[in-house]
């Protein structure tokens, strides 16, 4: 599983109606194709509405992030081959905002 860090006092934003989660997240050492669990409970959300990112870097390589809102999983995918990445993403790290209700 991933681990996600809170940044600055950004945990408890609130911008209108949504709230607003600004994390740190490293990806997992052992990822598997389908995606890694981000449900909107453990970051304290009732749902997801706009996962926001930046590409994820191990300060070699990079990776790219999407939201799959139906499963409520983080897919990691390769930029230069357009497939799923797969095994030990644990030296990634990215900054996301997600916002939600």
């Amino acid at each position: 599983m991933a681990t996600i860090a809170k940044i600055g006092d950004g945990l408890q934003d609130k911008s209108s109606h949504y709230s607003r989660r600004i994390l740190q997240y490293t990806g997992p050492a052992s990822y598997s194709a389908g995606g890694d669990s981000l449900t909107p409970e453990s970051i304290g959300l009732g749902r997801i509405d706009a996962f926001l990112t930046a590409i994820a870097s191990n300060g070699s390589a990079v990776r790219l992030l999407t939201y799959d809102y139906t499963t409520k999983k983080v897919q990691w995918w390769v930029p230069n081959t357009g497939s799923e990445a797969t095994g030990d993403l644990s030296a990634y790290t990215v900054r996301l905002e997600i916002l939600g209700k």
